[in-house]
């Protein structure tokens, strides 16, 4: 679980407006042979709960999509668990696994949060310098990768009730501050419930959320 992720559920955890906090990650079929806990507390409020994973490899951007649909079932039946209900999911990377996590959401009635990077837009152009030369190439599958985590995005912005930007130094003045956030439901004047989150994340070198890297 990535640093970031892990301290943001802490910090959660400790104010006043969430309950609980669940970090949601990837357990690998290799993590439940060697009879790593599937839960662990890793502080008053915050749990880390492992979703059984059908691999031995680390569950990343390339191979989240073969697992998405296990991933859903299993984060909609935990969210279905006594002390597991969550009002809100967050998820941070835009990748296959996080579209799960929002599928979860939506199969359980919570509200989804998505917080918005841009990655990996910005640097797509750039880094492909147009279309390679052989479909058949590692040049062209990192291409499709890039194009299928733009498409991911897009998917999770259009479900998301909550949106979260990570603006760079240099947005321009007319953007607005980093801290602020889109309620899709703003203009009902409804805001998301915050008694308790919930957060998926994924185990280095891969991913996490907030449900959920």
């Amino acid at each position: 679980m990535s640093v970031l992720l892990g301290g943001l559920g802490d910090a959660l955890s400790r104010t006043s407006q969430v309950a609980r906090v669940l970090t949601l990650v990837g357990a690998g079929s290799e993590d439940v042979d060697r009879g790593l806990p599937l839960v662990a507390r890793r502080g008053p409020e915050h749990w880390v709960i492992g979703i059984p994973v059908d691999t031995r490899n680390p569950l990343d951007s390339r191979t989240a999509a073969v697992h998405g649909a296990a991933l859903a079932w299993w984060a909609t039946r935990l969210l279905a668990v006594s002390g597991a209900a969550a009002d809100m999911v967050h998820a941070r990377f835009a990748d296959d696994a996080s579209l799960a996590m929002a599928d979860a959401a939506r199969r359980s009635g919570a509200r989804f949060a998505f917080t918005v990077t841009p990655d990996p837009h910005r640097h797509t152009a750039r880094r492909h310098g147009g279309l390679p030369d052989r479909s058949q190439s590692e040049q062209a599958e990192a291409l499709r990768l890039d194009l299928h985590r733009i498409f991911v995005a897009d998917a999770l912005v259009d479900r998301a009730d909550l949106l979260v930007t990570i603006l760079g130094a240099r947005a321009p003045p007319s953007c607005p501050s980093p801290s602020r956030s889109w309620h899709r439901s703003a203009a009902t004047g409804h805001s998301p419930p915050r008694r308790r989150a919930s957060r998926r994340s994924n185990p280095p070198p891969t991913r996490s959320c907030s449900r959920p890297g």
